[in-house]
């Protein structure tokens, strides 16, 4: 391989590698929004759980039934 085909074959190893790169950032863009949007409904599934709680067994016409 002569310097030419060197300095070429180097070229296109680093745009496969500058492409590796901007994939795997998108994956992880994506992967980070995917838990995100998971947490979020632990939280508000939590959030109700924790307002059901609070409602429950409280009287609903005013008077202190305990």
């Amino acid at each position: 391989m002569g310097p030419k085909e060197l300095i070429k074959t180097s070229q296109q190893i680093g745009r496969w590698v500058g492409k590796f790169k901007t994939q795997m950032n998108n994956f992880k863009v994506m992967l980070n929004e995917e838990l995100l949007q998971e947490e979020k409904q632990k939280l508000k599934e939590i959030k109700e759980l924790a307002e059901f709680k609070d409602t429950k067994g409280k009287p609903t016409d005013g008077t202190d039934h305990g």
